[in-house]
């Protein structure tokens, strides 16, 4: 009795090198291989246009997390929310300087953020 057939194509195997593997994952950007390999092969009139996905900067993420330790941001701003619940947060210039600290505080980790991770600031809130 013979097999059943099947709709599904058969895969197609290369064997590749470590090097033209990792060249052909950069190449690929965001992609997966196997859909970078389709859109050069079957869309040759199309420009291509490979999504970059930047590698986090450890270095930097370290940073961002010592900011995040030295600062007293979340102690000052919890402290200023029980106040405000209770109806008492003072409109006083002290309490109006930790508010401004803390937003200076959380524009520095956002932007230290954006540059660890390869991202761009467009600008959004």
């Amino acid at each position: 009795m013979a097999k059943s057939q099947t709709n599904q194509p058969s895969p197609v195997c290369i064997r590749l090198t470590t090097a033209e593997r990792d060249q052909l994952q950069a190449a690929a950007g965001g992609k997966t291989i196997s859909a970078y390999i389709r859109s050069r092969i079957f869309d040759s009139d199309k420009p291509m246009r490979a999504v970059r996905v930047p590698k986090p900067d450890q270095t930097a993420l370290a940073q961002v997390l010592a900011l995040l330790g030295q600062s007293q941001l979340a102690t000052e701003l919890r402290d200023l929310t029980a106040l405000a619940k209770i109806g008492a947060l003072p409109a006083s210039p002290e309490s109006e300087a930790v508010i401004m600290r803390a937003c200076a505080h959380i524009t520095e980790i956002r932007l230290a953020l954006f540059k660890a991770l390869g991202l761009t600031d467009r600008g959004e809130a």
